[in-house]
């Protein structure tokens, strides 16, 4: 990925009086003699509104990441369905936010259809455990030894549909951050206090219990498939805004989804963040059955495109 500040004046593609000083000549000859790409995309332009690609380094290893943010062309087709680039990763994949299945190669869902279905997050919800992706005796308990009920969910579907791709993908974090304070009976979860109380997202992942992973290396070893879900950070960096009104941003789906975020533990009820129908980010009751999954993977680095320009009609497609 080029992300390029060019100066005024300069046309990023051709039009009818100017066909060769283009910013897209530059790079793709650029590219095809000093980096031996056959192919060079338009991805986006940050030249009006808020929509575009954006760059943090708060993360685990402060190294700089880059996000999609609003209103983008950020469709992709890998092992037949549809999916939406979240952002890039500390190693330098692609991770991916599942979108519907394509009709005739045009990825056009919405509502439910972007969905692998409904599920509650858990059978339970009269325990702060059950925040929990997996969980043990406790919320204190730092053992993950029981799967909550959308882990069952997308562990399911994965092996149905995925094996076959797992050596395309790589072993993120998927950030199950039960770090939490507490304010009267109530106890404020870490994605809470971040983005109800000071607006300030992260994609930092504080305890390695709460890390999820495959392997050890880089996170707690306890998932059986390279698959999760989305934070409610990185809902966040996606342009969602607690209690506020969106209907432009790419993750918006006009239903409620999960994230992997716990909320909040109030009057004996646990709560998980959820991305909600009019655009905003709220909290739900684990035990909410009609709340839609939408799983997250990440391409390896190195994947190539074969074809596509990121739009709906015409997604990126994995070669």
């Amino acid at each position: 990925m080029i992300i390029i500040s060019k100066s005024s004046g300069l046309l990023t593609v051709s039009t009818e009086n100017d066909k060769e000083n283009t910013l897209y000549r530059v790079v793709s000859n650029y590219a095809k003699r000093d980096i031996k790409s056959r192919n060079v995309f338009i991805v986006n332009r940050l030249d009006k509104d808020t929509s575009g690609i954006y760059t943090t380094s708060s993360t685990d290893s402060s190294k700089a990441v880059y996000y999609y943010r609003g209103s983008v062309d950020n469709h992709l087709i890998f092992a037949n369905f549809c999916w939406r680039i979240i952002r890039t990763t500390e190693t330098s994949g692609v991770k991916l936010i599942y979108d519907g299945v394509p009709s005739s190669g045009k990825c056009n869902n919405t509502g439910s259809a972007t969905t692998i279905g409904s599920s509650a997050f858990n059978s339970s919800y009269n325990n702060m455990k059950y925040v929990g992706y997996m969980y043990g005796s406790s919320i204190s308990d730092t053992s993950n030894t029981t799967n909550s009920t959308i882990k069952g969910v997308i562990d399911t579907w994965y092996k149905n549909n995925m094996t076959s791709y797992t050596s395309k993908l790589e072993d993120i974090v998927f950030c199950n951050d039960r770090s939490y304070t507490t304010s009267g009976s109530s106890l404020c979860f870490g994605a809470y206090n971040r983005l109800v109380s000071n607006k300030q997202p992260t994609l930092k992942c504080q305890n390695t219990r709460d890390k999820f992973t495959v392997n050890t290396n880089n996170g707690n070893g306890d998932l059986t498939y390279l698959v999760g879900l989305i934070t409610a950070n990185e809902s966040a960096y996606a342009g969602a805004v607690y209690g506020e009104l969106d209907k432009t941003f790419y993750l918006y789906s006009g239903i409620y989804t999960w994230t992997l975020s716990p909320y909040y533990f109030e009057y004996s009820v646990a709560t998980v963040f959820t991305n909600s129908p009019n655009g905003g980010m709220y909290g739900a009751n684990v035990t909410s059955s009609s709340v839609g999954v939408r799983p997250v993977i990440s391409l390896k680095s190195g994947t190539i495109l074969s074809s596509g320009s990121g739009t709906a009609a015409s997604p990126f497609v994995v070669e």
